[in-house]
């Protein structure tokens, strides 16, 4: 009975001793996975932060560009200066120099439809007219678009 409880007692130091000899080996393996899993997080939260910042840029250029063309077809629709409307049309059409024509625009159509020169002409479009040159021009300024020219009879 000695003898069995002697022997005990040597297979279980002999089993202390193998899982103490492992023990080690088994902790440096429970870190590299531990570090593995932690590199892991943070390869995956750079890959959402990247994914995130290149979003955000993309909404903020198309905000600008977006809000550049909006600004820039409402400076159109809106600046009717007789300067303006004059450059808009110098870019079509050659304008006689040192001259600033009258300009007028179109509102109702009843008395112009009969006379050859207003035949495609429509409500807002402008009749620029340079008295001196006798030159007569009908702008669409929607489409930025010369409808006719004509010379003027004295």
């Amino acid at each position: 009975m000695e003898r069995d409880s002697i022997k005990e007692f040597f297979q279980k130091k002999a089993e202390e001793e193998r899982s103490n000899s492992l023990m080690p080996v088994l902790e440096h393996r429970k870190e590299e996975i531990k570090r593995s899993e932690v590199e892991k997080d943070r390869s995956q939260n750079l890959k959402q932060a990247s994914v995130i910042w290149l979003g955000a840029i993309a909404a903020c250029t198309l905000i600008v560009y977006g809000g550049s063309m909006i600004f820039d077809r409402y400076k159109m629709i809106t600046d009717n200066s007789p300067a303006s409307i004059v450059a808009q049309v110098g870019r079509v059409v050659d304008l006689p120099k040192d001259e600033m024509p009258t300009i007028a625009t179109i509102t109702t159509m009843e008395n112009l439809r009969d006379q050859p020169f207003f035949k495609d002409a429509m409500v807002g479009d402008k009749v620029i007219v340079f008295n001196n040159s006798r030159k007569a021009i009908l702008y669409r300024p929607g489409t930025k678009k010369v409808i006719g020219v004509a010379t003027l009879s004295e």
